[in-house]
């Protein structure tokens, strides 16, 4: 189970669903991509992600490019 703030990141790309990262706790979003952060300060960009939907009671945000 997690804590009350992290979740899991997930990328919809080309209509298929990948998981970036888990124990996420930051999303940042910049001009050209999101960039998130996990519980022990690791981070990952996604270069012209959106959101698609986050659930927040699932503990989900999942981003999509188009």
């Amino acid at each position: 189970p997690k804590s009350m703030c992290e979740s899991r990141v997930f990328l919809i790309k080309g209509g298929k669903r990948e998981k970036v990262m888990d124990d996420v706790v930051r999303v940042d979003f910049l001009s050209d991509s999101v960039r998130v952060i996990d519980i022990m300060g690791n981070e990952r960009r996604i270069k012209g992600a959106s959101i698609n939907y986050v659930d927040l009671m699932g503990h989900e945000i999942v981003l999509e490019v188009r």
